[in-house]
């Protein structure tokens, strides 16, 4: 009898010893699936972070594309720009000349203080203003007329009046 129950006492052994195993094992898997699911979410947050790095990174590329589209377009529009010779009379009033500078170059302190200079430089500085890079013909005629007013004639017999209507043409 003492054998039989040495026998069960070390099966009730072995079967704590397995359910404590057992308790152990569960308890490490546990600790895995909780490990993993850590890691995962980690994981997640920095694909996310780099999402959205990615995302600032693509707006900021596209937001440099269109500030170099609007430039352009800028650019195109400013070259092909035909405006009125009449503005461009060097013997308007320092007032007239004045406003018209303030007007044209108010972002541009260098063209402003040069179109402020003289008569002479007004008219100059004007007809780049009034007549694009791709207009240099009309600005040329401009210039003409520019330096026939120097050389004091009037500006209505050297053609400012007829040079609008060449322009319109």
């Amino acid at each position: 009898m003492e054998r039989e129950i040495r026998k069960k006492q070390k099966l009730s052994d072995i079967t704590k010893q397995n359910l404590a195993l057992a308790e152990r094992a569960t308890e490490l898997q546990r600790q895995a699936t909780l490990q993993i699911q850590e890691s995962r979410k980690k994981f997640k947050e920095k694909i996310a972070k780099m999402k959205r790095a990615a995302d600032r990174k693509r707006r900021e590329t596209r937001t440099k594309i269109e500030a170099i589209r609007t430039t352009m377009a800028e650019n195109v529009i400013t070259d092909n720009y035909v405006g009125n010779v009449k503005n461009c009379n060097p013997l308007k009033s320092i007032v007239e000349r004045s406003l018209y500078c303030e007007k044209s170059f108010k972002n541009d302190l260098d063209k402003n203080k040069d179109c402020h200079q003289s008569a002479g430089d007004f008219c100059y500085v004007c007809c780049e203003n009034e007549f694009g890079k791709n207009k240099e013909e009309l600005r040329d005629r401009c210039y003409k007329l520019c330096d026939d007013v120097e050389n004091g004639n009037d500006p209505m017999s050297v053609g400012f009046k007829n040079m609008q209507e060449i322009i319109n043409q």
